[in-house]
């Protein structure tokens, strides 16, 4: 990751604007291939912390616009993960592979050039919530012992293979299916990758478990046991039915998307 962030450095020659345009196309390019916000900020994060540490500019006029990119460029450009999911649309709508991007191409377009020269200068200097960087993460581990070489390769390829399993979830499935076995989720494949880490002693059991950020898995926890109990109790449509009537009283199209 500090390979990679030295050569965005040198490329860049300091420059912001070019800093951001690198960050910009790469995380379209991981939402596009994987068709996941997650797993695409989840990919070029690492490689804007390192960038920012090595260039001496805050992560935080950077990671936000990142995050937005994350979002907006999941099922526009009609590849991998994004071609999945247009399927997944299409169980219910009738769609030609170029529609979503007709409809959103240039939003996400003009996401684009905001982030790379506007969005930069308007974000904080410091993180409204403190976070530690790389260098205090090396400083409280470093009392443990370096990895060895072989537990290093482990490392390595683990984190290429689950990141290439990710961009490349689509094609995966397709030659898994082809074989006979399962498709393998997004979730399924971050899962093996940690299996893997510990298994191979790149990381021990406590160190995994301490590395799990447990506050943000018990909120995902209940944001999917509320939606399930509005979903089986008929509120989900009770509110989506106030929203929908709401919305076609409105009669204009800015005020419905306004609303939503």
């Amino acid at each position: 990751i500090h390979l990679v962030a030295s050569t965005v450095k040198k490329i860049s020659k300091g420059s912001m604007v070019m800093v951001m345009l690198g960050f910009t196309l790469a995380t379209v390019m991981a939402a596009t291939f994987t068709g996941s916000a997650v797993a695409a900020f989840c990919i070029v994060a690492p490689i804007v912390t390192a960038t920012c540490e090595e260039m001496n500019i805050s992560i935080s006029k950077t990671i936000f616009s990142v995050g937005l990119v994350s979002i907006a460029a999941c099922a526009i450009i009609p590849v991998g993960g994004s071609l999945a999911m247009l399927a997944e649309l299409n169980e219910q709508y009738t769609m030609e592979a170029m529609d979503l991007f007709k409809g959103r191409g240039m939003s996400l377009l003009v996401l684009m050039l905001y982030t790379t020269f506007v969005g930069f200068r308007f974000a904080p200097e410091k993180p409204i919530v403190a976070s530690k960087d790389s260098s205090e993460l090396s400083k409280r581990v470093a009392h443990h012992e370096p990895l060895k070489q072989p537990q290093e390769i482990a490392a390595i390829a683990i984190f290429c293979l689950v990141s290439l399993c990710l961009i490349f979830n689509t094609p995966l499935n397709n030659v898994l299916a082809a074989i006979g076995g399962p498709n393998l989720a997004a979730w399924e494949i971050s899962f093996i990758g940690a299996v893997a880490t510990v298994a191979t002693g790149v990381l021990s059991s406590k160190e995994a478990c301490a590395s799990m950020p447990i506050d943000l898995t018990l909120m995902v926890a209940g944001g999917l046991c509320m939606g399930s109990a509005l979903a089986n109790t008929g509120a989900g449509d009770l509110i989506g039915s106030a929203i929908a009537n709401t919305a076609s009283s409105l009669g204009n199209p800015y005020l419905i998307g306004a609303l939503f």
